[in-house]
């Protein structure tokens, strides 16, 4: 597991404008895996940027696509919350930000984008719950183009609740349905 560069005091050789810029985009991102924007997320990433995650390696926007393509039902009634956030300065002028992220899942696979955004959803099935949570480390550069933008992110030290998962959810329903 990756591992912050120093965790006593914070480094005072980050501009203030660059740390809260670089945690923004880190939130950003979040926010558009909630909104399921693909553009946004791609727009997050580097061309070049590479992901590192429990269900692959990518390398480059369009791999990155298609993973999300395929890592969509997981994600189908999850929101995001995205935890202590600490950056790092290294000797290339990136940044590093590494943080703790909880997914919660608010409503069953398959429900997600039907039930939309709501001001309040009441539920009788255990929801919302922990999902994953997760450390996840990124590092940013800064584009004069384009800004902070995540070049690599790995997805590590990764805990599951199985029974929220879409798979044990529709095997549940399958066994219902069988008996």
């Amino acid at each position: 597991m990756p591992r912050p560069q120093n965790l006593g005091l914070a480094s005072d050789y980050i501009p203030a404008a660059d740390w809260l810029k670089v945690i923004d985009v880190v939130n950003r991102l979040n926010m558009a895996f909630d909104y399921w924007d693909v553009e946004a997320i791609l727009e997050a990433m580097t061309e070049d940027c590479s992901v590192e995650h429990p269900h692959g390696l990518v390398r480059g926007r369009d791999e990155l696509r298609a993973f999300l393509d395929a890592y969509r039902p997981l994600t189908d009634g999850v929101r995001r919350s995205h935890l202590n956030h600490v950056v790092d300065a290294n000797d290339d002028g990136t940044l590093t930000v590494t943080s703790q992220i909880i997914l919660l899942r608010v409503a069953a696979a398959g429900e997600g984008h039907a039930m939309g955004w709501r001001d309040i959803a009441a539920r009788n099935d255990g929801l919302p719950a922990v999902f994953v949570h997760s450390l996840v480390t990124d590092r940013l550069r800064n584009d004069p183009e384009f800004g902070w933008r995540i070049c690599a992110r790995i997805v590590d030290d990764v805990t599951t609740n199985n029974a929220l998962s879409p798979r044990a959810r529709s095997d549940s329903a399958h066994a219902r349905h069988d008996a």
